[in-house]
């Protein structure tokens, strides 16, 4: 078999196939027989029928059709093999020539999996601010404030205006204004927190400041050069009445024996929040870099079929989240205040530069030579006893295929294990 390949804009090629005359005559007997078994004709027994009668009885080109596609699979199967491409999605095929006792010509044009050159990442530096992600004092007394809350006593308050550390229940009217005083869109909800400024906007607070109970606020506030007016109605106000936290409170309250045991507490918690933090930004920003790196070189051509993928799972996802929090894209678009095309215009930005990295994270692996052995994945997919069954049904899933799923994300999570332990980290 002879196979050429041209390449076309958009990361796409196009295959010239051209099949042995051997195989096309194979093929056609082959057609035969699939036919005469499949075709009743007086006189004759099924699979019995000389081909002569056949041929006129059904026309010879529901023989060639059979015969090309009993020869197209194997054969655009064997031209991704011998072009080493890696295929996006289905093919477009044009047939150009198939008869019997000549070679079968036809074209396959397809998207195939971009190429990125190897970025030198062993060159980058990561700064970050000093002590950011340290621990403080500050934050275990947060903890301990909070912690306190699970023990609170409440007060309903009628004779002084709201103040900070109250439990609040209050009606919000919301619309928004455009710069030259155009209603952009309004919202009513009713809300029940604490008045305190990791709760509420320190803004509005501000103005809230003082309310009685079943009392009215009527205020505008300028946002981003956009207008935003509020009505607010007040419904109740609880006083927080907070415990004096002791070694005795703990024993006889909580599994805690001491104060000191509750701090060394938090400051784990604490530990393990800020180290997620900080390797999240240091990944982040990596990703930046090596996304910068490989611009340089020139832009990358995103098939199209890999972009439109990767939008619609994104879209997909984000549904299924509104749809956890009794919301829709409908109502999230109404309350961003974007159209569909705007927000889908979104996606493809945040799909393009997550296809992006993919890539990179690829080329480096494949550059490190590294790899997930085949009993890792299959240990991996025995410990989330994925298709043993938990009350759910997994009858769509092919095993074959959620390991292969597997064992892409555990190669890519040991490439950006690699890579952290890489990256040059500079604390200023």
């Amino acid at each position: 078999m002879q196979v050429t390949v041209n390449k076309l804009p958009g990361s796409r090629v196009l295959l010239n196939i051209e099949v042995e005359t051997q195989k096309v005559t194979g093929a056609f007997n082959k057609a035969y027989d699939v036919l005469s078994k499949k075709t009743s004709i007086p006189g004759f027994r099924k699979g019995k029928v000389p081909r002569k009668i056949l041929e006129r009885a059904i026309g010879k080109d529901l023989i060639s059709d059979e015969a090309c596609n009993l020869l197209m699979a194997e054969a655009y199967t064997q031209a991704i093999k011998e072009t080493d491409i890696f295929p996006l999605g289905e093919p477009e095929l044009d047939i150009k020539k198939i008869e019997e006792g000549n070679p079968m010509v036809f074209t396959a044009e397809v998207d195939v999996k971009p190429s990125v050159s190897t970025p030198d990442y062993k060159s980058i530096q990561i700064e970050i601010e000093k002590d950011k992600y340290n621990i403080n004092d500050k934050q275990v007394e947060e903890s301990l404030e909070v912690f306190k809350t699970q023990f609170a006593e409440t007060k309903e308050i009628k004779d002084r205006g709201l103040q900070a550390g109250d439990f609040v229940d209050f009606t919000m009217n919301v619309t928004e204004f455009d710069s030259d005083g155009k209603e952009l869109k309004g919202d009513t909800n009713r809300k029940r927190t604490f008045f305190k400024e990791h709760s509420i906007d320190p803004s509005i607070m501000k103005e809230m400041e003082g309310m009685k109970l079943d009392e009215t606020r009527e205020f505008t506030i300028t946002e981003n050069e956009k207008k935003v007016s509020y009505d607010v109605s007040l419904n109740s106000i609880m006083e927080v009445i907070l415990p004096e936290l002791t070694d005795e409170f703990l024993q006889k309250n909580t599994q805690f024996k001491s104060i000191d045991e509750l701090k060394e507490n938090f400051k784990k918690e604490w530990e393990h929040i800020l180290g997620d933090k900080k390797k999240s930004y240091i990944k982040e920003s990596l990703f930046n870099k090596l996304v910068e790196l490989i611009e340089k070189d020139g832009n990358i051509e995103i098939p199209l079929y890999l972009l439109n993928t990767k939008v619609t799972n994104l879209m997909n996802s984000h549904i299924v989240q509104l749809s956890q929090s009794h919301s829709s894209l409908d109502g999230y678009l109404k309350q961003a205040g974007i159209t569909k095309e705007e927000y889908v215009e979104k996606l493809k930005e945040e799909a393009t530069r997550s296809i992006k990295i993919d890539l990179i994270i690829d080329s480096i692996g494949n550059s490190e030579q590294i790899h997930i052995p085949e009993e890792e994945v299959k240990d991996a997919v025995r410990k989330l006893e994925f298709f043993k069954d938990k009350g759910r049904s997994n009858k769509n899933l092919d095993k074959r295929d959620f390991e292969d799923y597997m064992k892409i994300q555990m190669r890519k999570q040991k490439i950006i294990d690699f890579l952290l332990t890489s990256v040059n980290v500079i604390e200023n």
